[in-house]
């Protein structure tokens, strides 16, 4: 990340799901749909939908459920333009965070077999290989690793 460079993480809004889906298809091959993210963040008293930003430009976003005393992590992208500027990882210690004040104990997710980077990502914070799903993603009949973090 250069010098100067402030990323923030604030709340999802209905005004950014444009944003947010062109971001979803450029990022995956089977990609949520305007309705799936307006149901995160109208409906779901679950979710918390987050919206990261670099210098007040929109690079990447992350939905989160925190129910009982777990989160799931159950999407997050960030904008190619964006990559490797630290914006994934302030996501996921701001969520992480989130999920201490809230006092949750575990964090999960489930992450394409063979995105090796996020998967190298997530073990930077703890998060380690539990099982697999197999053939989740419906476009590429890829596999599923699931992945677990106990929150202190």
């Amino acid at each position: 990340m250069e010098p100067g460079k402030d990323i923030s993480i604030r709340p999802m809004n209905l005004e950014d799901i444009n944003w947010v889906l062109e971001t979803e298809k450029i990022c995956f091959p089977d990609p949520w749909t305007g309705e799936h993210f307006k149901s995160e963040i109208v409906h779901n008293n679950f979710s918390e939908p987050i919206i990261a930003t670099l210098d007040n430009e929109k690079a990447g976003y992350a939905v989160t459920w925190f129910i009982a005393d777990e989160l799931q992590i159950t999407n997050i992208a960030v904008h190619p333009k964006f990559r490797r500027m630290k914006i994934g990882s302030s996501m996921i210690s701001h969520i992480l965070g989130e999920g201490k004040k809230k006092t949750i104990k575990f964090g999960y997710l489930e992450v394409d077999n063979n995105n090796y980077g996020a998967i190298g990502l997530y073990r930077e914070f703890g998060f380690r290989e539990i099982g697999m799903r197999k053939n989740y993603y419906r476009e590429n009949s890829g596999d599923a690793v699931i992945m677990m973090k106990e929150l202190d």
